[in-house]
């Protein structure tokens, strides 16, 4: 199974084996990750080098703000840094949870402009060609899809429908 470890700015690596880290492996990683050095990390945050290397040892753990800022400085959650757990930001449940939603909503919006265009084009076709049953026949379609997509909301908002 491969494990992906994202930061901002689209960058990746991947690794083979899943291995859980703590808070030390994870802020080690993540400053190599960004090409930083110990002391340029700590410069960034306004800590010492040595706070950074004890953090990534494990002797020590940065407080509150140290870990706001180390969030913000490698685009990651507190969630992601403080779990053990948490391997990357997908394993947060609610990530996963709203990951999973946006899919379901894109993947309808898709099909809706599929088939809208589909339909645009037979009333296209029909007045084209002059047609005048294909055009019918494509706009019965249009209304149709109208209306489905008109009553789906109303489910929707009803709460009937997920």
């Amino acid at each position: 199974m491969d494990c992906i470890y994202v930061l901002g700015d689209n960058k990746a690596t991947k690794s083979k084996e899943v291995i859980p880290m703590n808070l030390g492996e994870k802020i080690h990683h993540l400053r190599k990750l960004s090409g930083m050095s110990q002391e340029e990390l700590a410069s960034q945050i306004t800590v010492s080098r040595q706070a950074i290397s004890k953090w990534e040892l494990g002797e020590s753990i940065p407080d509150t703000d140290n870990v706001v800022q180390l969030c913000r400085l490698f685009s990651v959650s507190a969630d992601y840094l403080l779990n053990d757990d948490v391997e990357s930001e997908k394993d947060i449940p609610v990530v996963r949870e709203n990951t999973n939603q946006l899919k379901k909503k894109y993947n309808l919006i898709l099909l809706y402009a599929v088939m809208g265009g589909f339909f645009i084009f037979l009333v296209a076709l029909g007045y084209m060609t002059r047609s005048t049953i294909v055009a019918i026949v494509g706009g019965i379609y249009i209304v149709a899809f109208g209306l489905g997509i008109l009553v789906v909301k109303i489910l929707r908002k009803r709460k009937w429908l997920k």
